[in-house]
């Protein structure tokens, strides 16, 4: 079981701190890794940090625990598993130690468990860390497993010591079936579609508690707070492999944008929850059943802005591209009580400038963080801002042939 990576090292490369919770896992460690005594390994400083590898270590060994890193502990799994025998009509025996590690560090973990009987189950927590921004999926996962329980994999019990939750498997992912079929496509328009509606009472108090506030006046100043850090990571751009954007047409995009918010709110489609990161991976299907995970970016802003970002991903592959007028047919037909057609075509012209900006927005807390002068974030924010420019400009265009 990993406990922590730490860096890239010149001289040591990746080190891996790792448990081996069975005689089985002593000799299954990936190729390129190796076991080392402790006074092999060198005692090197670790950065943004008043330690160093072996300090740590020491520290592990010794039973000297961070509360902000709950998940770098001797034999936490074993309490994990203890846990999941008191929350659950399972003993301990039946749970058995078939453990996948999805996702690792001292402060988060992913794990699938799969019970000597019944479904596979799936423990998330996102502790909190001085060093890491984690958003609120606890906060929201909880919140909306109780006002929207029949959207999310369901919720079967909480550590609030590691602001982690344990829930049934949801069914397979449909980037993991890596196909669609036309029932289950109408089934996730007709399902997205359901839930923004179900929202709509609850957005006062998923503000109230940590949703990222997007929906169009907050959108506005958020972006005109981003500007200059947006000015910032154009500027650094050192390759001429692609055309940098200039300064000037960032303030362009800028006004188009404003331009894009003003006809959205004008057509008048209540706000409602946003996922903000719907992909393939984070939509789950079951026979009929569909649910949503993975809401660490979750906020409350129009909703065809999550339809617009699922058919971003879904006309990026040749295999589900196919299936966005069906999903787009089914999304509608749901909202129709409520929402013209002609309100949602209308709407789904002026959005993806503000799709793209509520995607950037959302990853406000990177840019508040130490991974601010990281080049591959400023990378990530030069791909939006073009992504924002090739809009800005399909615009214009429809613009003129007005």
């Amino acid at each position: 079981m990993v406990l922590e990576t730490l860096g890239e090292w010149s001289l040591s490369g990746r080190i891996a701190i790792v448990e081996a919770t069975n005689d089985q896992s002593i000799t299954a460690l990936p190729g390129r890794f190796a076991w080392l005594p402790l006074e092999e390994i060198a005692d090197i400083e670790i950065e943004d940090a008043e330690s160093s590898v072996r300090v740590m270590l020491q520290d592990l060994l010794e039973g000297r625990t961070d509360d902000q890193a709950p998940f770098l502990q001797l034999g936490w799994t074993e309490d994990l598993l203890r846990w999941i025998g008191r929350e659950l009509p399972y003993d301990r025996i039946d749970i058995g130690d078939e453990i996948e590690q999805v996702n690792a560090s001292s402060s988060h973990t992913l794990l699938k468990i799969r019970p000597r009987h019944g479904p596979p189950l799936w423990f998330k927590a996102v502790a909190e860390s001085p060093h890491e921004s984690t958003g609120n999926e606890y906060v929201a996962v909880t919140m909306l497993s109780n006002l929207l329980p029949t959207f999310l994999p369901t919720l079967l019990g909480v550590r609030t010591d590691w602001n982690g939750w344990l829930m049934r498997d949801g069914g397979a992912s449909v980037e993991e079936s890596g196909h669609l079929e036309a029932e289950t496509a109408e089934t996730i328009g007709k399902r997205l579609a359901e839930m923004q509606q179900a929202s709509i009472p609850h957005l006062d108090s998923l503000l109230g508690h940590g949703f990222t506030d997007q929906r169009i006046p907050a959108l506005r100043d958020t972006m005109l707070s981003m500007m200059p850090y947006l000015e910032e990571a154009v500027l650094s751009q050192r390759s001429d492999a692609i055309p940098a954007i200039e300064i000037g047409r960032l303030k362009e995009i800028a006004e188009i944008f404003e331009e894009a918010c003003f006809d959205l709110e004008e057509i008048g489609i209540p706000d409602t929850v946003v996922h903000n990161d719907l992909n393939g991976g984070n939509i789950l299907v079951a026979g009929d059943a569909c649910v949503f995970t993975d809401w660490a970016q979750a906020g409350v802003g129009n909703p065809l802005v999550a339809l617009d970002q699922l058919q971003i991903y879904l006309a990026q592959g040749k295999t589900f591209a196919p299936w966005c007028s069906r999903i787009l047919h089914a999304y509608r037909e749901q909202w129709r009580c409520d929402i013209s057609e002609a309100q949602i075509d209308l709407g789904l012209r002026s959005v993806r400038l503000v799709s793209i900006a509520t995607h950037l927005t959302s990853r406000w807390q990177w840019l508040e963080s130490r991974y601010h002068y990281n080049p591959g974030l400023k990378s990530y924010i030069r791909s939006l801002v073009r992504q924002m420019d090739k809009t800005a400009q399909s615009r214009q265009c429809v613009g003129v042939q007005k």
